[in-house]
């Protein structure tokens, strides 16, 4: 039986859904913090009293679905604008009918469920990544082990061959370790409930330039923003994630012998900001630009660009969670321009 939080200040429509929902659900008047609920039914005076109730709750239950229905008479559907409205993910007009009131009532407590079941299988997901990555160390920290002492105590006795394959295996456990964090990282991401707010975005360029700036003194790279970024809505962290897996792709796909060369800035579009990032890599064909952002895939052999093929796919999710999107137009041999859309800071 699903649990139902009745938040109408109408009485008359509030007995109406006691008396039709009451047999087939638990029901409650109460919003408890402590309480899981499993829909809201609102009207427009309590949409306003508990709307930050719900957005909190709506928060705290992400990503699975907390849905909220809300009943109003078809002369004030054309009036609600702002946040509070944005909660809402269904409608019932008065005078209420209801065979209508069941049916969406049944039909928001089923995406509840899917979204639930969802949550579980990624959990499951999840939990077979952590086992998997926790055995697959053990004997990473042997082989490591053996590794490093054969260094330090045989390589004398090794000659230019022995060393060089020395090297190989090392070099191998290196990359090996990079998989399994990255693995492991890609696993995470959306686990925590995100919050958005305004990030400044020439300061987080700053922050993420600074980080990869021995990656970029280096590779002998260069990293241009020009302009003034402005500020989007976005979770910070997760936006972090993304910028800096483009700026570490820019410098580090690049042709031989080819300087990196990255150039970052901003364009603003009504009540959007698209952050662009281009650089002069080895670029990508036309029917390579979609598969790109899917996990696992590679175009170019792990010897020449080390990685398992989850950066952009993770960059990708994070954009996707914090509701903006992301693409990419590109030329082979000439190098690729990736943006990222969001909301402008302080859009309404």
């Amino acid at each position: 039986m699903s649990r139902l939080l009745l938040l109408l200040e109408n009485r008359e429509n509030r007995r109406l859904l006691e008396e039709t929902l009451g047999r087939r659900h638990e029901l409650s008047t109460n919003p408890d913090p402590e309480v899981e609920f499993d829909l809201a039914i609102v009207d427009a005076p309590s949409l306003k009293t508990h709307g930050e109730y719900l957005i909190v709750h709506k928060q705290e239950e992400e990503p699975v679905l907390f849905p909220v229905l809300l009943v109003t008479t078809r002369q004030n559907i054309g009036l609600f604008t702002g946040p509070f409205f944005k909660l809402v993910d269904e409608v019932v007009l008065t005078p209420v009918e209801k065979l209508e009131l069941i049916a969406r009532v049944e039909m928001l407590l089923r995406a509840r469920r899917l979204s639930l079941e969802l949550r579980l299988r990624k959990d499951d997901v999840e939990a077979f990544i952590h086992a998997m990555t926790h055995d697959l160390r053990a004997p990473l920290r042997t082989v490591t082990g053996f590794a490093e002492a054969m260094a330090e105590e045989q390589s004398s006795r090794l000659d230019a061959a022995g060393r060089h394959q020395l090297d190989r295996i090392q070099a191998a456990v290196r990359l090996m370790w990079e998989l399994i964090e990255s693995l492991v990282d890609y696993s995470r991401i959306g686990r925590k409930a995100i919050k958005l707010k305004t990030v400044d975005l020439d300061r987080l360029l700053q922050t993420c330039v600074e980080e990869i700036r021995a990656d970029i003194q280096r590779l002998k790279a260069s990293v241009e923003i020009r302009g003034e970024l402005g500020q989007v809505e976005a979770d910070p962290a997760l936006l972090k994630i993304a910028v800096q897996n483009l700026l570490s792709n820019g410098i580090k796909y690049v042709r031989p012998g080819v300087a990196p060369r990255v150039e970052i800035w901003a364009e603003r579009h009504g009540n959007l900001v698209c952050l662009m990032i281009r650089d002069n890599g080895i670029g990508l064909k036309p029917d390579d630009q979609q598969k790109i952002f899917a996990p696992f895939v590679r175009l170019h052999g792990v010897e020449d660009y080390p990685g398992l093929g989850l950066g952009l796919s993770a960059t990708k999710r994070v954009v996707e969670i914090i509701g903006g999107q992301i693409g990419v137009t590109s030329t082979p041999e000439q190098g690729s321009t990736f943006w990222i859309e969001l909301m402008a800071g302080g859009a309404q």
